[in-house]
């Protein structure tokens, strides 16, 4: 039998610390083997996003530890780094986050697959809350512009006899410009 690995992960980030200290970061967290994917994965489709971070799950056997040194580092989005848990986590394998503290170990893999799916679920109810708050918003009735009739132009002179442009057209529920129309127009 095999004895447990840590396999580790190091991904280029613009943020982030440079491939050579994770890759540092790795050996001295005691991983034998680290796979490096050099570009950040902006622009690229997401089957292609990171090619060594899927050999890297690829070479895991049951017992193995996936480790990283930060956890942003495993992915581009909050889905990404739950379903690349969730693929090693069914794997029985673990999973360490040098910089957080972050670890499931293979043993514990059911409560971490606990964990992942909590935080799956939050995501997708997240996600469908501000999916409806934004289609609730674009419902929302719009208000429609007052337009000024000649006939209300007496009550506006006299308005602006004693008050600005500004709070006439506040007080009228029109805008300034609409305001400067009539006034032009009855000039």
């Amino acid at each position: 039998m095999m004895s447990a690995r840590l396999i580790g992960y190091a991904r280029a980030s613009v943020i982030g610390p440079a491939l050579a200290e994770q890759e540092k970061q790795l050996r001295n967290g005691g991983c034998s083997e680290i796979f490096r994917d050099e570009a950040t994965g902006v622009g690229a489709p997401r089957t292609q996003r990171f090619p060594s971070r899927s050999a890297a799950i690829d070479t895991l056997n049951a017992g193995d530890t996936f480790v990283v040194c930060r956890f942003d580092l495993l992915g581009r989005s909050t889905a990404d780094i739950v379903a690349t848990i969730w693929s090693i986590l069914c794997l029985d394998c673990g999973f360490r986050s040098l910089n957080e503290g972050i670890s499931f170990e293979a043993r514990d893999t059911m409560d971490g697959r606990d964990i992942i799916s909590a935080i799956a679920q939050a995501t997708k109810a997240l996600d469908a809350e501000i999916t409806a708050e934004n289609q609730s918003s674009r419902r929302a009735p719009r208000v429609v512009s007052r337009t000024l009739d000649d006939k209300d132009w007496p009550k506006i002179a006299k308005m602006l006899e004693n008050m600005s442009v500004s709070a006439a057209a506040r007080e009228l529920g029109v805008s300034r410009p609409t305001l400067y129309r009539i006034m032009k127009r009855m000039s």
